[in-house]
């Protein structure tokens, strides 16, 4: 009889396993070449295999025969697998969920204090030579005086006879600094618009029609305005204008309208070259 747990021969009446002391009681064993059951499961098993190919409980191989383990005694041969650990893999995604929000919170936070501070000092530019701060309650409202100031908060406003039409620009109309600035362009010390492109401060000189300084009409109805002129005015020579806001000049053949020159318009539709960029001094 072979020794289930240390696979000793031994007598077949023997209790005792004499390689190891193991109590062979109980035990019981087949005939070398036969089948022997799985004591787990029942599965037939060859001599000479070590475990059940159902199961995987093991089974004690002799030279000559087939030992199986006493049923009550399988457990202590089966592996137990060791639990898997929940969780693990969130540690990652929480630690990228929290540098995304840091992130988002830097970016607000910034993003508050450039608005708040450009909207706080409105300080015009005889107050910065005269070494004077904007008063506290213009800047807790968030009100310019400096048209440069201004012009960078706000990027792009339009402006036209009247100057830039916008409550919070409280400083004189037009500024001073496109006064001095179109004076050196033009010759005259008045008739002047002003507004703010690309955060920049730009003048235009008005004229006579002020028809330079505004947004050029390209509508329908201009175009037709014209045509009437030339239908009332035929083979006039220019079409006044009175009647002409578009970025062309035009005459009246017989009383057909043509156009004698066109002029480009930048990216919010003034004619270009009558408005300059007013430089901070």
């Amino acid at each position: 009889m072979l020794c289930p747990k240390c696979g000793s021969e031994n007598s077949p009446d023997a209790k005792y396993c004499r390689g190891c002391g193991n109590k062979l009681e109980g035990v019981e064993q087949t005939a070398a070449g036969s089948l022997a059951d799985c004591p787990k499961c029942g599965q037939h098993i060859e001599t000479g295999k070590r475990f059940c190919s159902r199961c995987g409980a093991p089974v004690i191989v002799g030279a000559s025969s087939t030992a199986r383990v006493p049923a009550d005694s399988v457990s202590n041969h089966v592996v137990i697998q060791p639990r898997p650990v929940v969780g693990r893999h969130r540690t990652p995604i929480v630690l990228v969920v929290i540098v995304i929000v840091l992130i988002a919170l830097g970016g607000g936070a910034y993003w508050y204090y450039q608005t708040w501070h450009q909207q706080v000092t409105p300080a015009s530019a005889s107050s910065r030579a005269s070494g004077q701060t904007p008063s506290p309650q213009t800047a807790a409202t968030g009100l310019y005086k400096d048209p440069f100031t201004y012009c960078k908060a706000v990027v792009t406003r339009d402006g036209g006879e009247g100057g830039v039409d916008d409550s919070r620009y409280v400083g004189t109309q037009p500024p001073d600094a496109v006064i001095h600035a179109m004076m050196k362009k033009v010759g005259v010390t008045e008739s002047f618009a002003w507004r703010c492109m690309n955060g920049n401060v730009y003048g235009c000189y008005l004229g006579a029609s002020g028809r330079g300084c505004r947004i050029a009409d390209t509508s329908e109805r201009q175009v037709a305005a014209i045509r009437t002129f030339c239908a009332e005015n035929p083979n006039s020579s220019i079409v006044p204008n009175s009647v002409n806001y578009s970025a062309s000049d035009w005459t009246c053949n017989g009383n057909t309208p043509i156009v004698v020159e066109s002029y480009p318009v930048d990216h919010r539709g003034y004619m270009a070259g009558n408005w300059v960029q007013v430089l901070e001094e």
